[in-house]
Order: C-alpha cells, then sequence, then structure tokens
C-alpha cells in the first residue's frame, strides 16, 4: 500500500499558538519498502509518527493510505492498515508470546474472540517469518531487547497490516541484533509486501538497511535515496554540522596526494588542510612521508601519521 503525504505540516499546539515543526511537504512512497527518518533531536520525528498514525492531528495538508484519507478511517480500518511498534513496552508478567500474538488478530475475530482457520494460518507463517518457534512459551518480560523487537514486529504483521512504523527499533540493540533486526525487515517487506518506516538516530543503521530515507531539518523534509542524500552533502550538512573537536591551538597541515583516513581525522581533531602550511604530509598510496614544520623528514605508515596528527593537536 502507497503512503501519500499532500501538503503536510506537523507540530502542536501550544499557549502561544502553533509550533510548526515541518512546513507543507508533499511525498509518495513505493508500496513495500524500507524507509528511514532521520533528524537531530526536536526536528520532529515523534510528532510526524504520531500524525501518520493519527494519534495527534496535522496543522494540514492530508495523509492518505492507498485511496483513503486518514482522517476518514475508524479506529478499527486503521488497525487494518498500520501498525506502530514502540521502542518499549509494558507487558503483563505472565502473558507469553503466544498470547500476544493470539490478541493481535482480535480486529478479526467473533465477539468471543475466538481465532479461525484464517487466523491460525496467518500467525503460523507470522511466527515461522520471524522465527519465534523457540519461545511462543514464554512470558514477553523474559525476553532479550533482540527478542523482544521480533515479537513486537510479528504482532504488528499478525494485524494483517501494509504499513509498520518502527519506532528507534535498535535503541537497545547490540551492532550484531541491529543487523539482524534490520535484515529481518528488509525480508518481511519483500516477501509480505510491507511499507516499513523507521525512526532512528543511527545514521549507519539507516544508510545500510533503508531504501530510502526522509531527512528532518529546519522544518523541512529532504527525501531520496541514501546514495542521492550523500552526493547532495544533506547527511553531511545535517548530522556533522558543528560535531567537530576543537583543538587548543590553531593547527594546520598541507596534504599532498589522496588519503580519506587523513582527511577524516583532520576534521575529528580540527585541523585545517592548508596549501600553504609548513607542515606536509605527502601520501603514497599506503605509505607517507611527513614534513614538520620543526622536525626532519621521516616515512611512515598510516597509523604514525594519525599519531602524528594527533600529537599536532596536544
Amino acid at each position: 500500500m502507497k503512503l501519500r503525504l499532500k501538503n503536510l505540516s506537523t507540530g502542536y499546539n501550544t499557549s502561544l499558538g502553533q509550533k510548526v515543526l515541518l512546513k507543507s511537504f508533499s511525498l509518495e512512497t513505493n508500496p513495500a519498502e524500507v524507509i528511514g527518518i532521520l533528524g537531530p533531536n526536536g526536528a520532529g520525528k515523534s510528532t510526524l509518527f504520531r500524525t501518520l498514525c493519527g494519534l495527534m492531528p496535522a496543522l494540514g495538508g492530508e495523509v492518505w493510505y492507498g485511496d483513503s484519507l486518514l482522517d476518514e478511517l475508524s479506529l478499527k480500518e486503521r488497525a487494518r492498515i498500520f501498525s506502530l511498534v514502540p521502542t518499549r513496552g509494558s507487558f503483563p508478567n505472565r502473558l507469553t508470546v503466544m498470547e500476544l500474538l493470539c490478541w493481535s488478530r482480535h480486529n478479526f475475530t467473533d465477539w468471543l474472540g475466538r481465532l479461525g482457520l484464517v487466523d491460525r494460518q496467518v500467525l503460523d507463517q507470522v511466527i515461522v517469518d520471524c522465527d519465534l518457534q523457540e519461545f511462543l512459551d514464554r512470558p514477553v518480560v523474559q525476553l532479550s531487547d533482540g527478542e523482544r523487537q521480533r515479537v513486537m514486529i510479528a504482532r504488528a504483521l499478525a494485524q494483517s497490516v501494509s504499513v509498520v512504523f518502527l519506532d528507534e527499533p535498535s535503541a537497545f540493540l547490540d551492532v550484531l541484533h541491529k543487523q539482524r533486526l534490520m535484515q529481518l525487515v528488509r525480508t518481511l517487506s519483500r516477501t509480505q509486501k510491507v511499507l516499513f518506516l523507521l525512526s532512528t538516530h543511527d545514521l549507519e543503521l539507516a544508510l545500510g538497511s533503508c531504501d530510502r530515507i526522509w531527512v528532518l531539518t529546519d522544518g523541512v523534509c529532504e527525501h531520496g535515496y541514501p546514495e542521492e542524500l550523500q552526493e547532495k552533502g544533506i547527511l553531511d550538512r545535517v548530522f556533522t554540522q558543528g560535531i567537530v573537536t576543537k583543538t587548543t591551538k590553531a593547527v594546520s597541515i598541507c596534504l599532498e596526494g589522496e588519503s580519506k583516513p587523513v582527511k577524516n581525522a583532520c576534521q575529528r581533531l580540527g585541523i585545517t588542510l592548508d596549501i600553504q602550511s609548513k607542515t606536509r604530509i605527502i601520501a603514497h598510496g599506503d605509505s607517507f612521508t611527513i614534513y614538520g614544520a620543526d622536525t626532519e623528514k621521516k616515512d611512515g605508515n598510516l597509523c604514525e601519521v594519525l599519531s602524528y596528527l594527533d600529537s599536532l593537536t596536544r
């Protein structure tokens, strides 16, 4: 199912008037893809999520799910279209994984809450897709963060929805479980034709796992393919502006030849690249020659050059 935003503005009302976080913007998603929503704190990621889920009103514009306008959908209709997976949830101590999954089908059961054949088939498929067979009888509260995230995604899919919102899905996961989670999300997006939208502060995760990215900054939503946003310099502008380690003294070097690690180290250390600097570093592939302002010529490898740069700032 496609998600379409038409001249959407998001924010909230205060005693002093409206606080607009995102100004009128329009875009359209593909039916099945993974979209990462990035932005600095306060840019409006949570507000956008809540607006798209109908938990708070838009300040202007429209949100369409397929041919249905969000404002005209009943709660039951919304529950069959999209689901929100929060960062953390609270559960009764004895609630098992299987019980949680069964409850997610309540929108399709009869007035007694009985599961039918179709419900059982949906649950069986979700359990296999999310690899939950080993802990169906375990209480949800006893699961690790990685296991709980898989269960919550399974709960969302058990609702037979077309759109899933993931709020900071990797917030409490280590590197390995982040990769496994995003691999699962990408696989489900393709095989089950589900649109996933995830908010995250993990830039590396978004670049490596998302089909497209929305970047929220200064009331604007920049969007495109990860490589496209990198090429335009949008990600660098939003996420590296002002994040430079300042040295206690002015330091500059002249870099001859191409070396991305040396350039990155200079940016991290606050060292200026200046062709007129008396301190010169010449890159010869994997080896370097250092001409210090007060030292003699010295040949070295990358590690030695990085150590030398670090010493210049101390």
